[in-house]
């Protein structure tokens, strides 16, 4: 394809580059999570109480939550409940957030940031804080060995997800149908998707329209779930 500018035409070739693909698609994810941060902005009655890079209760005494919020984005009893990061909200799953609050202090944090948005992140750890876990709140006890989801082996060969960790998005932000993720998010996050098997049937859905041969559960997590 050619695009006429000015000055001189560029040439754009496709199918995109990997690295370009890669990009782009971080790129929409980055900017579905600034669409989702907007669509749950409510005005604090007291600015003081939660501060950006604080720890945050979506307490709606003092956040009046948006009157049209998807439900998908509306806070879970967890997250009304226990003090957590203010950017495990904008996360369009109420089970992947809840995971997050309830393991928060135990992962890296700006890990999955880079592999859902990659070099894109606005706020990048500090030197002391790379690879470290931390928390502002008090970490939840696990009260048993959280399994995660379980993939069947196999080789991912789709263009788009081969080699990748991370979510993939083609609609509405707030809308739970818009997402797709990896298989390699779901086997490197497992704990942050567990009891999220509707993530992995609407993400076949996108795999099975494009051609790609679909992600299976293990027989394991199947007959957990029956």
């Amino acid at each position: 394809m050619t695009i006429h500018s000015a000055s001189q035409p560029i040439s754009i070739t496709f199918p995109l580059p990997s690295d370009q693909l890669l990009h782009l698609i971080q790129f929409n994810v980055y900017r579905a999570f600034i669409s989702i941060k907007r669509t749950i902005n409510t005005i604090s009655l007291d600015p003081t109480t939660c501060p950006v890079f604080g720890p945050c209760l979506d307490d709606t005494t003092r956040y009046p939550p948006n009157p049209k919020i998807p439900p998908s984005l509306a806070p879970t009893t967890l997250q009304l409940s226990q003090y957590h990061f203010p950017w495990i909200n904008i996360m369009p799953f109420s089970q992947l957030r809840d995971n997050l609050i309830r393991r928060e202090g135990r992962f890296d944090n700006f890990e999955l940031w880079r592999d859902l948005v990659g070099d894109l992140m606005s706020y990048t750890a500090a030197p002391w804080q790379r690879g470290t876990p931390f928390s502002f709140s008090t970490t939840i006890p696990e009260t048993k060995q959280s399994q995660g989801l379980i993939l069947e082996n196999y080789i991912d060969t789709d263009e788009l997800t081969a080699g990748r960790n991370g979510l993939i998005i083609w609609g509405e932000p707030h809308n739970m149908q818009s997402w797709e993720a990896t298989p390699g998010f779901l086997t490197k996050w497992s704990w942050a998707v567990e009891g999220c098997e509707e993530l992995v049937e609407i993400s076949n859905r996108w795999r099975v329209r494009r051609g790609a041969q679909p992600i299976r559960l293990s027989i394991s997590v199947l007959g957990r779930n029956k």
